[in-house]
């Protein structure tokens, strides 16, 4: 585990404070007592809805769409989701446009609660969660979806699981030191995993990994309906077009990336990242990067 290591500045006018406690892929730590805002995992976009939803180490946040508007974004607070503050990993939506995560208990949980968490669901927009299954047993640090099947990263085994019946059962598929997963959404059986180790790609949904020596040395990877993404440990962001297998270099994040997702917002397709400016945001594939204008809420 890093040292946390604070951000400020989102817009000129604005201040937010993201502890960002780098994970790693084998550990979490659990969140502290005294956190507002800490380590961000991960972004989603529930259908229709007017907000987008933070994944972090201190439970589920929001803000307003508005703040990422590519015309005249406006400031907008980020407000905490729900009662449960516990650390968000994985956060996703499946085809059905179902919110899936995984992570660990919150501060305030009891003692005798399982340190991890397993596979976790919700049907209304992250307010309250129910566990589907491997409580206890499994950390998934990322998720992702195809049109019948989800997919997680066990730290706790370093292997890729599999479902095809929503998370109820799960196959192990290939071990791997990687810390994201994207599915290329051109072709569901084609698997992309990112990490320390550089680019794996898989032809059989993550079964077999093969290492990608020619790609670029991706520590982030994420898919949507439109695009593929990634960026490197020095804030390198790379694109490539579904069903391919050429990156191309597109733009530059400032510093480390400490979180990269891509979701479709309408018939749009947003990136979003968390760098030394803390959140921003890009509308034209990762060319161009913007702070996000937020302001921290503790409650509504």
């Amino acid at each position: 585990m890093r040292p946390t290591k604070a951000l400020a500045g989102l817009a000129a006018t604005t201040a937010v404070i993201l502890g960002m406690a780098a994970c790693t892929n084998a550990t979490t730590a659990p969140p502290t007592a005294d956190a507002s805002l800490e380590h961000v995992h991960a972004f989603a976009h529930v259908d229709n809805s007017p907000v987008v939803l933070v994944g972090t180490h201190t439970g589920l946040w929001k803000f307003a769409l508005t703040a990422v508007d590519p015309d005249r974004p406006r400031e907008a607070p980020l407000i905490p989701v729900g009662d449960d503050r516990f650390d968000v990993m994985g956060l996703t939506t499946t085809p059905q446009d179902v919110l899936i995560a995984s992570g660990h208990p919150a501060v305030t949980a009891p003692t005798t609660a399982p340190s991890n968490r397993g596979l976790l669901r919700s049907e209304d927009s992250g307010t309250t969660w129910q566990t589907i299954s491997l409580e206890g047993k499994a950390d998934f640090h990322d998720l992702t979806t195809a049109a019948d099947s989800v997919l997680g990263l066990n730290s706790t085994t370093q292997a890729i699981l599999r479902s095809d019946d929503d998370g109820a059962t799960w196959t192990t598929e290939a071990t791997t030191t990687a810390l994201s997963l994207a599915v290329d959404s051109a072709n569901p059986e084609i698997l992309w995993a990112a990490g320390p180790d550089g680019l794996e790609r898989s032809t059989d949904r993550g079964a077999t990994l093969t290492p990608s020596p020619e790609a670029p040395p991706l520590v982030h990877v994420a898919s949507s309906a439109y695009s593929i993404a990634g960026a490197t440990i020095d804030g390198t962001v790379w694109s490539l077009d579904p069903g391919s297998a050429t990156w191309s270099q597109v733009g530059q994040l400032e510093g480390q990336p400490q979180a990269f997702d891509i979701i479709d917002i309408g018939d749009k397709t947003v990136q979003f990242a968390v760098d030394d400016r803390a959140i921003v945001v890009s509308h034209d594939n990762g060319r161009t990067w913007t702070p996000v204008p937020l302001t921290l809420k503790q409650n509504e």
